[in-house]
């Protein structure tokens, strides 16, 4: 529709302005995906035992690996529960509850490959880092925009 400028109308390129318009919904998702895939990359390269500089820095400096497992699944969990609206299933956050059972279940096969081993303070770490980061952006990001 052509307005009384000339203009039109129908042709505009600016994004959506309703909440969860597709601009609004590419933006909360991108950061998800990069971060899973990072963290996808991450375990590849662990199950195949293809070790780097910084594989070898978090194995000889203590505590970097259960600060990885805390930093990357935790902040795995607030990106999905960010993404997600921090919509709940059966009353448990949906977001973090999918990152701990695929986490649980990652960290279990572990006993069952070679190059790796299962270790129970690495779950608990993931676990801690789901409820810290999932607790954060649902304490300040989610209800920022409620208000």
């Amino acid at each position: 529709m052509i307005n009384e400028t000339g203009r039109d109308e129908a042709r505009t390129t600016e994004p959506d302005p309703r909440p969860g318009g597709p601009a609004t919904t590419f933006s909360r998702w991108i950061g998800t995906v990069l971060w899973l895939s990072a963290v996808g990359v991450i375990i590849y390269l662990a199950d195949s035992s293809r070790t780097n500089a910084v594989f070898r820095f978090i194995q000889n400096h203590r505590g970097m690996d259960k600060l990885g497992h805390f930093v990357l699944i935790g902040g795995l969990a607030g990106l999905l529960e960010y993404s997600l609206r921090g919509r709940l299933w059966r009353g448990l956050p949906l977001g973090s509850l999918l990152v701990a059972v695929g986490c649980t279940v990652e960290e279990l096969t572990q006993a069952f490959i070679p190059s790796r081993s299962f270790h129970l303070l690495d779950l608990a770490a993931n676990f801690a880092g789901i409820c810290f980061f999932g607790w954060v952006v649902r304490r300040f990001c989610l209800r920022r925009e409620q208000l």
